[in-house]
């Protein structure tokens, strides 16, 4: 029995069958050959791939018998064609690269011809057997759009057929589409085989402006002929893919924020208001969030503001620090459970019961499995077993015992059972990688160098990569956002920030042990970084309108003024700071300041650098550093308290470049040594 296909591709199929389109073009190379056909209804397509299957990508489905289609441009695998017809015109760019790979690229700009309402088309890339144009047998669809991530898909065509196809819907390029028709892009981009494409998930009444230029789409495929025998391989395959797109994407320039003053700003907050601390017994602990009495305290609350808080004081010893930091301190061993023999927010004893595959929430006194799967089939939090992995190493490099390293070995192969999908919390993800890159500098197993990569690709897959310009979204940058749970409607502070001071740690520790990463992951950790560095301070409300913030939140109470982050950024159509205000994500600021800020001739004179970057040297008059990631893309560096002091950049090529405190920042490419030096 066929499989059902939505009614416009069925029409393209018949049509196909019955050859009534009109052959606008033709061309071939020695894998693949295309033709870009049309019929009143649609522009499409028409590529034959070297596997026995054809994708048609429908351009444009209009229905429309009237409808006009002149040339601008045809040639060199490349045309642009203008369709005027009875509700607008239509501009459509076409690009093909036939080598081994194919490459596809399109875009569709529209402009109506009237306010019109119910625009919708159907998801654009059908997939048919050469033979008898028959629907094929279902593929495995490894990666689809999930709520806010980035409009990609990735699929193979089946067990007993080479290749894999990808897909990625530039989704910045539809935002005034969805701002005014009050749309939402997420889930807009899925398969339901043999089809697959971008499809508004909620459709919308709302009409489109006369006249007004809307992007319709800006799709890319990327045809593979090589099908991955591992669920590592699948994932360097898509993140091959998805890292060719990403250099072809126009990606918005990251704005250095005052962090320093910022950071000031927060230490203030955490210092002096009431709504951040509660009292249980002596001590005064850091609530959840901001006037939350109704929950417990928490170890991890404590920890996740005073670890970034310590190394703040580091370099800016200030006397809000210093209290903060002894109150936290004095109250922590509270937490010690003495039955259990270890503070409470951590069990490593509980491994061996459930052989290092925990359930999302378990009794700790009975071990019995509370709720085993986060959904029926998923498992339970899979990633967990890469961070127990991460404990056990702090134990063996504390006390040289060689059964913390064989714990960590087991706990960390056992990540193996879980395929292509291990993620359950994106910080647990990160120091799951950590300390599989960490297992492979102590053992040069190319297993955990693998895993590695594959626990940082789930990550990945986790980020937004468009920019979403609508409703309250349009208030704030977006781009690279990551969000804390597979399934999460929103990115969230704390995991970001967890993430991104993982993401430096593994950039040094795989440049000081010359780990050979993929390039892919070269690029898009020090990408991330760069993009994350200027987002964080947007989840502070004092940065972002009060009309766009919630005026009923899920715990606590939210203070428009204070700089305590809202831990919730989501769609655009939703309120921001509607879970709350997370205290335990104050401590953002300060991690950056550590990671980012590099000291130059005294504490107060530092230069902010967006890329994870290793000192090399430094002298009385210069300090030379090693800037990490792809000479393929840019980091950017800028001075800050240095009060008109001139300094200048050195790049690896020779070239001086002056620094300064304002104006734009300086760009120098990732990958190469930089000395900046002063007089």
């Amino acid at each position: 029995m066929e499989r059902s296909i939505s009614i416009p591709a069925q029409v393209t199929r018949q049509h196909a069958i019955e050859d009534k389109y009109h052959t606008l073009y033709e061309g071939a190379s020695d894998h693949y050959r295309y033709a870009l056909r049309s019929s009143a209804q649609e522009v499409l397509l028409q590529v034959h791939l070297p596997n026995t299957r054809i994708l048609f990508v429908k351009l444009l489905y209009l229905r429309d018998s009237l409808a006009s289609c002149d040339w601008v441009h045809a040639g060199d695998d490349r045309f642009v064609l203008k369709v005027n017809s009875a509700i607008g015109a239509f501009h459509i760019r076409v690009s093909l690269t036939l080598n081994d790979l194919l490459h596809i690229q399109y875009k569709v700009d529209y402009r109506p011809s009237a306010a019109l309402c119910g625009v919708d088309t159907p998801r654009e890339v059908l997939i048919l057997h050469e033979k008898g144009l028959a629907i094929p047998p279902k593929g495995q669809v490894y990666v689809q759009q999930k709520q806010l991530r980035s409009g990609t898909c990735f699929t193979d065509f089946g067990k007993d057929t080479p290749g894999t196809l990808f897909y990625f819907q530039n989704l910045t390029a539809l935002n005034s589409y969805a701002e005014d028709t009050k749309i939402s892009l997420g889930d807009s981009v899925q398969v339901a085989w043999p089809e697959l494409g971008f499809k508004a998930s909620n459709p919308s009444a709302l009409p489109l402006q006369k006249g007004k230029k809307y992007g319709f789409r800006e799709g890319y495929l990327i045809f593979n002929p090589a099908r991955p025998e591992n669920a590592w391989e699948a994932s360097l395959q898509y993140l091959s893919a998805l890292e060719n797109v990403y250099q072809r994407i126009t990606r918005p320039r990251p704005t250095v924020r005052p962090l320093q003053r910022y950071a000031i700003k927060v230490l203030k907050e955490l210092d002096g208001h009431h709504g951040c601390w509660q009292q249980v017994g002596p001590h005064a602990y850091l609530n959840a969030y901001m006037n939350d009495y109704h929950n417990p305290v928490e170890s991890m609350v404590q920890l996740a503001v005073l670890t970034p808080l310590l190394l703040y004081s580091h370099t800016y010893p200030a006397r809000a620090c210093q209290r903060i930091c002894t109150e936290l301190l004095q109250g922590f061993p509270a937490f010690f459970d003495e039955k259990l023999g270890c503070f409470v927010r951590w069990i490593p004893k509980k491994a061996h019961h459930f052989d290092y595959t925990w359930p999302v929430f378990y009794d700790v006194d009975t071990l019995e499995a509370e709720k085993k799967e986060t959904e029926p089939g998923a498992g339970g939090e899979k990633d967990v077993g890469g961070m127990y992995a991460f404990l056990m190493l702090r134990a063996y490099k504390l006390s040289k015992k060689e059964i913390y390293l064989s714990e960590a070995k087991r706990a960390a192969k056992k990540l193996r059972d879980y395929g292509f999908d291990l993620i359950y919390q994106s910080n647990n993800t990160a120091y799951a990688a950590e300390a599989l890159l960490e297992l492979w500098t102590l053992t040069k197993e190319d297993i955990y160098l693998q895993l590695s990569e594959l626990c940082l690709g789930n990550l990945i897959r986790n980020t937004g990569l468009w920019e979403r310009r609508y409703g309250n979204s349009k208030t704030y940058p977006t781009f690279f956002a990551l969000f804390p749970l597979p399934d999460a409607p929103y990115s969230a502070v704390f995991e970001e920030q967890e993430c991104v001071a993982s993401f430096h740690r593994f950039m040094r520790m795989a440049y000081d042990g010359r780990a050979p990463l993929s390039r892919e992951i070269t690029v898009f950790l020090p990408e991330y970084i760069k993009y994350a560095s200027a987002r964080l301070p947007y989840y502070f409300p004092p940065l972002l309108p009060e009309d766009t913030l919630a005026t009923e939140v899920k715990t606590g109470y939210l203070h428009k003024k204070a700089w305590i982050p809202v831990e919730d950024l989501g769609d655009g159509w939703e309120a921001i700071g509607a879970v709350g205000q997370e205290v335990y994500g104050a401590g953002c600021l300060f991690s950056l300041l550590h990671f980012h800020f590099l000291e130059l001739d005294s504490s107060n004179h530092t230069c902010f650098i967006s890329y994870p970057f290793v000192i090399r040297k430094r002298t009385t008059r210069s300090v030379t550093i090693q800037v990490l990631g792809s000479a393929d893309y840019f980091c950017m560096l800028r001075l800050c308290g240095t009060k008109g002091k001139p300094y200048t950049l050195r790049l690896a090529d020779g070239q001086h470049i002056p620094l300064r405190q304002t104006g734009n920042p300086a760009e120098p490419a990732g990958d190469q040594q930089l000395v900046i030096s002063w007089t």
